[in-house]
């Protein structure tokens, strides 16, 4: 299996149009700011990636550590395998932190009765969905990719600080995916971190729990509205922070995810694009305990079929 790596990709976009005020511009800009630092943190294939950075075009790059983790098929099996389900994912770095569509890759590959899942992803720090949306090649992309699935991710406060610049987004991609025989799916995200600067703006609601409930009724409402699905990611995320306090999701700046809060999204969207459980699956990263592990297939599971 090829692992489909992010164009990973610094957007410099001035945020001014569409994005609700003085508040909202801080918002995604300090954002923008901190992502920008993530697109090739200094140890990982991001480095190695050779990304088209005018547009952030889709490339391939070979994993690491695929070989051990495709399993092995039988003679009796050649030639009868499925074909694999194509996803493109479109978002920003919280989908190509720790290479979120090689880690859906891998989970898959470690379901011996589930399908294989080729996933590739355009993702541009800090971008909006409007800005996706305003790029040629991503919208290109759409068309041209044969997907079975289209996975469409905001800035990570952009249905809160600007909703309607996240739905004029959202609507018009989805508008792009339903000329194509591929289906709509929302990535969820999560709240801050308890704790972060960003609970004083009012706009956040002042806790996680608020916060993530604007992120649910906007990734919800925009599903809704475009007749896609909404993948409930931060449902995973806020699941997991109540019973398995102890699992670190974050990265060290509070907002992105770690190697264990990629995986928690990769089981909940294996869970989603495939409907299978996940009780027997594998696919964690290393240095993930296996009692972790599986509690975080647990929360996901909970959340995708509750």
């Amino acid at each position: 299996m090829v692992r489909r790596a992010a164009a990973c990709v610094v957007l410099l976009v001035a945020f001014a149009a569409c994005s609700g005020g003085t508040a909202a511009n801080d918002a995604f800009g300090d954002d923008a700011a901190v992502e920008a630092e993530d697109v090739a943190p200094e140890g990982t294939d991001d480095a190695d990636e050779a990304a088209d950075t005018d547009t952030g075009d889709v490339v391939d790059t070979p994993p690491d550590g695929t070989s051990d983790a495709e399993p092995e098929a039988s003679e009796d099996d050649a030639g009868e395998a499925a074909e694999p389900l194509r996803v493109l994912f479109i978002g920003n770095s919280y989908t190509y932190q720790n290479d979120l569509p090689g880690r859906v890759e891998l989970v898959a590959a470690s379901d011996p009765v589930g399908p294989a899942i080729d996933a590739e992803s355009i993702a541009i720090g800090g971008a909006r969905l409007m800005d996706h949306l305003a790029t040629a090649s991503t919208v290109a992309a759409i068309h041209d990719g044969g997907w079975d699935f289209v996975v469409l991710q905001g800035q990570s406060v952009e249905p809160v600080v600007d909703p309607a610049g996240f739905a004029y987004g959202a609507t018009g991609l989805a508008a792009e995916i339903a000329a194509t025989p591929a289906e709509s799916l929302f990535f969820e995200t999560w709240a801050r971190r308890a704790g972060d600067a960003v609970y004083a703006e009012s706009w956040s609601g002042g806790t996680p729990a608020a916060m993530q409930a604007g992120l649910r009724d906007g990734y919800q409402s925009a599903a809704d509205a475009a007749g896609g699905r909404m993948v409930p990611v931060g449902d995973a995320w806020e699941r997991t922070l109540a019973d398995h306090p102890a699992i670190v999701l974050f990265d060290a700046d509070g907002s992105h995810p770690s190697e264990a809060g990629t995986y928690l999204a990769a089981c909940v969207f294996y869970a989603v694009l495939t409907g299978r459980p996940l009780t027997a699956i594998g696919g964690a990263p290393a240095g993930l305990s296996e009692p972790d592990a599986a509690a975080l297939r647990a929360a996901a599971e909970g959340a995708v079929f509750p």
